[in-house]
């Protein structure tokens, strides 16, 4: 087992002869740079992703081991995944598993009333990042998608994508939808805080207690007269007895 933070375990990969190595098990393929060094050999890399494919871009279609799998907790990531990256590996789905914590608290005293683990970030700041990066032309195409998916709760953000695109009479072939869907990362990020802003102003709005636990600063709803703060990120064990502790999340 690797540690990722720490340089100098990182160094000892690449100093381990490929010879003497197998499996590789990782998630999101942080070491990336250097998996890119095992093209063509026999080595089983098998990587779990916890984002959409999107997010992944890059290391997808750098990712040529022969014995690629890569791993989705949607369905609909690795449909995405076999549409995009058909020739970087076997993509597979496999939900999340479940942890048992070992104190079962009681329901009614339990600490929190509604957890939201992921924190926040005001929408407005993330939209007006999306204006200043993209020219006038990409920003209006932005706009358009952000408001043609948050009207629909039907359709993909890939399809909403390729729609849009019509209605600009752009023609996009399989490549440039899967590249420019790695290039929406800002956007896709406003759509997933504008919804968790409005589930978090309406729990607010009805006086539901809900704390929050990720990065972020403070949540301000100044027509209830609410300013939440942000709790610090946790880590994967704190978040489950945080969890086990929660009547809601």
């Amino acid at each position: 087992m690797v540690d990722l933070n720490n340089d100098y375990q990182v160094d000892l990969i690449r100093k381990i002869p490929v010879s003497n190595i197998e499996f590789v098990f990782s998630f999101n393929i942080p070491i990336f740079s250097i998996i890119q060094e095992w093209v063509g050999t026999n080595i089983v890399e098998v990587t779990f992703y916890v984002d959409h494919p999107m997010y992944h871009h890059e290391r997808q279609t750098g990712s040529l081991c022969r014995n690629a799998i890569h791993v989705f907790v949607d369905e609909f990531w690795r449909e995405y995944a076999d549409k995009y990256y058909r020739n970087c590996g076997k993509n597979i789905m496999l939900p999340h598993g479940a942890s048992v914590v070992p104190n079962n608290i009681d329901y009614f005293k339990r600490k929190y009333d509604v957890v939201l683990l992921g924190g926040y970030k005001d929408p407005k700041v993330i939209l007006s990042q999306i204006i200043a990066k993209r020219g006038t032309i990409y920003k209006n195409i932005s706009v358009d998608i952000i408001n043609s998916f948050l009207c629909t709760e039907t359709c993909s953000l890939e399809k909403i994508v390729g729609q849009v695109f019509e209605k600009y009479d752009w023609q996009l072939d399989t490549k440039d939808i899967s590249e420019f869907m790695a290039e929406f990362q800002l956007e896709d990020e406003f759509i997933r805080m504008y919804c968790r802003d409005a589930v978090i102003r309406e729990l607010l709005k009805n006086k539901i207690s809900i704390s929050v636990f990720g990065k972020g600063g403070r949540i301000l709803v100044p027509e209830y007269g609410i300013f939440r703060y942000i709790n610090s990120a946790v880590n994967y064990d704190t978040a489950l007895n945080i969890m086990a502790n929660t009547k809601f999340w």
